[in-house]
């Protein structure tokens, strides 16, 4: 499943050692920061900043929950790559600092997330038919 996909794609770009994850190079990121994923995919896969919390660091909401990325797992193709691509711009947004522009962060990069998995079907993890990574 992507969600699966997704924190794969946060664990290497935090620095943790993925298995067949490439290390994003500075022009690969600026690349993502300029990129602009498909219009449908801002109101299928959303993820908003809420605020700022009592430390001025922006609150990411990610609602991972309601993301229905199975159809995209299961027909691959283009919508498979540009919704792992927006994955990895959303983390290299994160890793950049971009959500602080409304907040007035001492020029920390440090950013909360809140993964909202509410909505989210677990059958989507056993049925092997629906998972994107296969052992």
């Amino acid at each position: 499943m992507l969600l699966f996909c997704f924190m794969l794609t946060f664990a290497s770009t935090f620095g943790f050692e993925v298995d067949n994850q490439k290390n994003l190079t500075e022009d690969v990121g600026n690349e993502l920061l300029s990129w602009s994923s498909p219009q449908n995919f801002t109101s299928l896969f959303p993820y908003y900043v809420s605020g700022c919390d009592y430390e001025d660091r922006p609150v990411i909401v990610i609602p991972c929950g309601k993301w229905d990325t199975v159809p995209i797992a299961v027909e691959g193709g283009e919508n498979l790559y540009n919704l792992e691509r927006r994955n990895y711009q959303i983390m290299e947004r994160l890793k950049v600092g971009f959500f602080h522009t409304n907040c007035s962060a001492d020029g920390t990069k440090e950013s909360v997330l809140i993964y909202d998995y509410d909505g989210l079907e677990l059958v989507s993890f056993t049925n092997t038919e629906r998972n994107l990574i296969r052992i």
